[in-house]
């Protein structure tokens, strides 16, 4: 997941810090989220997904099994 939510951000040309403000978490936060230390609740799922254009939120935080 981590490769495709950073994938997704170079694309959109949005730092992590400007995607943690808009979805209101801190840079901390998203961090450790990215890294999957702590799962995304399902509203910041959402808001990543309107901010990012993702149609299928499943392609990019699916976890790999």
């Amino acid at each position: 997941m981590e490769v495709r939510l950073y994938a997704k951000l170079k694309e959109k040309k949005i730092s992590q810090k400007q995607l943690a403000e808009q979805i209101g978490i801190s840079e901390h936060a998203m961090c450790n989220k990215m890294k999957g230390r702590v799962p995304f609740l399902y509203r910041e799922v959402v808001k990543i997904c309107r901010i990012l254009d993702i149609e299928n939120p499943l392609t990019v935080f699916e976890t790999e099994k």
